[in-house]
């Protein structure tokens, strides 16, 4: 009986997964989002000495709008998310030389949690769909040790994410909408709403509630920020709607 519940539990975590992660992605590569608008920045992001660095950010956003499409389709599934997940992963490394940088400033970190968030959802699509052979030096990151891990990175991810509302006030007030009142006391609420919801999926603490908090949170965010935003500006070079992506 516990079985037959994991398994449909993962098939509903699959289902859900694929598609919610299908829309990060498909956003991230359309030609209005910032990844597709904003590829000269990008392009920095790339190795100095890396021949076509443009060409570079142009084929990631084309690569994450395919892959995230092939995410919707039983067929491609397994391809799909084995081509995202080193590309996420390649994604989350560029992160760590600023974090041996300046490893006491917060934004660094901030950056850091922000990517590791929609990496570890690809995480858990790749250890639940990915069919890897038996043989495959991979296999340790897939099964339920792989959507552990995951998980555990990114709980630790809204640490950080939760604190920048709090070190950078100034900045996360006038995202808040202004017919709401106490605007300064929704982002100390919101980024201790998110350090709380961290590490209550970290240490196991009403885990199912603190997963759901964070969700509905990030829902409240994108509805009430970032929707109006877009909305607003539809072509704003560099637009906040997809500040996730660092």
């Amino acid at each position: 009986m516990e079985l037959d519940h994991l398994e449909n539990s993962n098939d509903s975590i699959s289902e859900t997964g694929r598609f919610t992660f299908r829309v990060w992605d498909d956003r991230s590569g359309h030609p209005r989002s910032r990844l597709w608008r904003f590829c000269n920045g990008l392009a920095t992001c790339r190795p100095v000495g890396a021949p076509g660095r443009r060409i570079l950010a142009y084929a990631s956003a084309v690569l994450m709008l395919l892959a995230g499409a092939g995410l919707l389709y039983t067929p491609t599934v397994k391809w799909s998310i084995r081509i995202l997940f080193p590309y996420l992963l390649a994604w989350q490394l560029l992160k760590v030389p600023a974090l041996w940088v300046a490893p006491g400033m917060e934004a660094v970190w901030l950056g850091f949690g922000e990517i590791a968030v929609p990496f570890s959802g690809g995480w858990v699509l790749f250890a639940l769909l990915s069919q890897l052979d038996s043989e495959s030096r991979l296999l340790l990151l897939t099964g339920q040790r792989g959507v552990r891990v995951a998980r555990t990175l990114f709980a630790v991810s809204l640490v950080p994410i939760g604190l920048s509302h709090l070190f950078y006030v100034k900045l996360t007030v006038p995202l808040i909408p202004t017919w709401l009142p106490l605007r300064t006391g929704w982002a100390y609420v919101t980024g201790i709403g998110q350090i709380a919801c961290g590490i209550g999926i970290l240490l196991s603490i009403f885990a199912r509630v603190a997963a759901t908090v964070e969700a509905a949170m990030l829902t409240v965010f994108a509805v009430l920020v970032w929707v109006p935003a877009v909305v607003a500006e539809p072509t704003a070079r560099d637009h906040e709607f997809c500040e996730a992506m660092g």
